[in-house]
């Protein structure tokens, strides 16, 4: 990396790298722009940070801060969600415009792709409104260079008013001349304003507004305070109206005579004029050589988006991915389980009460041994095909095809890779949802994530189905399984209140996945897992082994038989393992062996009831992991409905099939 003088200040080194600061009041700098445009590349080449880094849009969900020491200097640095537009309604725009004219910033760097120059300048004009002291990265330079294309920064630095440094995040070009120009520029306002933020039209009719604002309201941002009385933002009126409330009516009267003349809503007028301003910015600025020629990238890239070969490819890359995983997990799976089955008499051995020992090794270990036998071996392998599907670029392709099939049962098609991730594990397909733009998406992608089988429900059934049963049955119960989540999913979106959205997504050049960066990814993705499941699980585990200590299991089975016996129709001892699936779901597969006392599943359970007890577990929440994330992402009682709805559907459907599984 190019930028030597740049040191992360890591939290176990603080006191002494802080050792000169202790009273500094560091340099605020922002990172803003379009998503997929290597924000988060330069936020963690400086801060030395693991920010994720996913090669689709809306990736970096939540505001990431970091610290570094420059030649001197103590910087805060800020990475902000990707955003298109301060105007939009997405949670992510407005996270972005709270925190721009909420908190105080010294720098504002404004990153933008420099193969997509028209679409990012189009936000550097907007962001140039709020008159924070900004600098702009041309990034991806070297990217650009190699596409014949030749930027004259020095141009587009005359024309907008604002320094601006070529870089390349991924390579470490300009960084250091990029932070030195961002230090030099913060807390600066004395650069030369843009004559115009709009294209001539627009600003003559805008202009008297703006004249009137600036008189009004000498402390605020005129140009922005304009622009969104224009576009009808409720804050900005009751900002107005506190004082000048004719200003409101004079907003009016300019957006309505716009619309009259340019036949359009003025959202999109504005837009489309930004977008005009900027691409005149750019033919100015920017020279193309070269043939134009269709590249290899451009004709994969018909392919993978092709609407039958684009969907062919996506089968034969989700069937050859999940068999590899299956082929991968079941090798790993078999010879930890069989490792630790070896320990286990050793580790018995070492308590004068067998009955103890057991406690200790299925209560106190069980929570770690499953998650290391079991989870892990399924977890660790997607989480890597994942990561190279990410960087490659082939997931926003694969959501393009996948949108018209999505939106059939109301849901967007970014939220194809959550329901995929969710095949593994249904936390961090959940948290994977915050790439949708809207609430009522994430709500609808989070509530069908909880419906599909995660990785350890399909070693139920594998190891249940699979093995006493037959392997058609095992297909049977995931189709079936397709069906009730795609039913599901259109009664849920047909109910939630609010307007579906389009897929707007930026399709990110293909590029050949890192190593470095994919074990990385799979490190943080598995560190965040252990770190949210794991000590839940060893205190479920730590209860669960007490109640078997005190031979509570009767008990319990006897309050559950009305649901497990009469409506079910299965052993008595289901209760507990369908109780304890909650907590985890391979639970009600390890315990079977404990609670039946025999490990030949064919003597205790019927085939009709194997096949009734693993749809159960199939449909019922995932497990008290996925509760909490739950809470997290869309609130208590949303999570307690899905939860509830979950558990009582599972019921239902299990008597049902039962029943109709007794009549053949």
């Amino acid at each position: 990396m190019e930028c030597s003088q740049c040191r992360p200040v890591e939290q176990k080194e603080k006191r002494r790298r802080f050792r000169g600061f202790e009273n500094a009041e560091p340099v605020r700098m922002v990172l803003v722009g379009n998503p997929n445009v290597g924000r988060s590349v330069l936020f963690n080449q400086l801060t030395g940070a693991h920010q994720i880094i996913g090669n689709w849009p809306g990736k970096a969900a939540d505001v990431m801060s970091g610290r570094l020491v420059f030649e001197g200097a103590l910087i805060e640095l800020i990475d902000l969600p990707g955003t298109y537009s301060l105007a939009s309604e997405s949670v992510e725009d407005k996270k972005v415009l709270a925190f721009l004219t909420g908190h105080e910033v010294d720098v504002m760097i404004n990153v933008v792709d420099s193969t997509f120059l028209e679409r990012n300048l189009a936000l550097s004009l907007e962001l140039l409104s709020l008159d924070i002291p900004t600098v702009i990265a041309l990034n991806m330079i070297d990217r650009a260079e190699s596409q014949g294309l030749t930027i004259d920064s020095a141009s587009i630095e005359k024309e907008i008013g604002v320094p601006v440094v070529q870089t390349s995040g991924l390579k470490g070009i300009g960084v250091t001349a990029l932070i030195r120009q961002a230090l030099a520029t913060a807390g600066r306002n004395d650069r030369k304003p843009r004559p115009m933020f709009h294209t001539a039209p627009i600003e003559r009719a805008i202009g008297p507004l703006r004249d009137d604002i600036t008189s009004s309201f000498p402390a605020s941002n005129a140009n922005h305070l304009t622009e969104r009385l224009l576009l009808g933002d409720k804050s900005a009126e009751s900002t107005v109206s506190a004082s000048r409330p004719d200003l409101v009516g004079k907003a009016a009267a300019v957006r309505k005579k716009l619309e009259r003349e340019m036949e359009d809503d003025i959202s999109s007028i504005v837009a489309s004029d930004r977008y005009a301003l900027a691409a005149s910015i750019v033919k100015g600025s920017t020279k193309r050589t070269g043939k134009d020629v269709m590249t290899l990238e451009e004709k994969v890239h018909g392919v993978l988006t092709h609407r039958v070969y684009g969907l062919l490819c996506l089968a034969l890359i989700a069937g050859a991915s999940f068999f590899s995983l299956f082929l991968l997990g079941d090798f790993f799976a078999t010879m930890m389980v069989n490792w630790f089955n070896s320990l286990h008499p050793s580790f018995i051995s070492l308590f004068g009460d067998p009955k103890l020992g057991e406690f200790f090794w299925g209560g106190v270990l069980g929570g770690l041994i499953s998650v290391v036998s079991i989870v892990l071996p399924y977890l660790i392998p997607f989480f890597i095909l994942l990561s190279i599907l990410e960087e490659s670029g082939y997931i926003s392709r694969a959501a393009f095809v996948m949108d018209n099939i999505l939106h059939r049962i109301g849901l967007h098609g970014k939220a194809f890779f959550p329901l995929l991730l969710g095949y593994s594990c249904n936390v961090p397909a959940c948290l994977g949802c915050r790439m949708l733009e809207t609430e009522r998406e994430r709500v609808l992608a989070i509530f069908a994530v909880t419906l599909i089988p995660c990785a350890a429900t399909s070693i139920v059934v594998l190891g249940l189905v699979g093995t006493y049963v037959g392997i058609w049955w095992v297909i049977g119960l995931f189709l079936f399984n397709l069906i009730i989540v795609a039913v599901l999913t259109r009664v849920a979106y047909s109910i939630l209140p609010g307007e579906p959205t389009a897929l707007i997504m930026e399709m990110p050049p293909m590029r050949k996945p890192s190593v470095k960066i994919t074990l990385k990814q799979t490190w943080f993705r598995v560190k965040d897992f252990i770190v949210i499941a794991v000590p839940l699980l060893i205190v479920l585990g730590i209860i669960l082994g007490a109640l078997q200590y005190l031979g509570m299991f009767g008990a319990i089975s006897e309050l559950m038989s009305p649901v497990t016996v009469w409506w079910l129709g299965l052993p008595a001892f289901a209760g507990i393992l369908l109780i304890f699936g909650i907590m985890r779901k391979e639970l009600t597969l390890l315990l079977l062996g404990t609670v039946a006392g025999t490990q030949n599943f064919a003597s205790v359970m019927t085939d009709d009831q194997m096949i009734v007890f693993t749809l159960v577990v199939m449909l019922y929440i995932p497990c008290i992991a996925t509760i909490g994330v739950l809470v997290k992402e869309i609130g208590a009682k949303r999570a307690a409905f899905i939860t509830v709805f979950e558990i009582g559907f599972a019921i239902l459907v299990g008597g049902i099939a039962v029943r109709l599984l007794s009549l053949f």
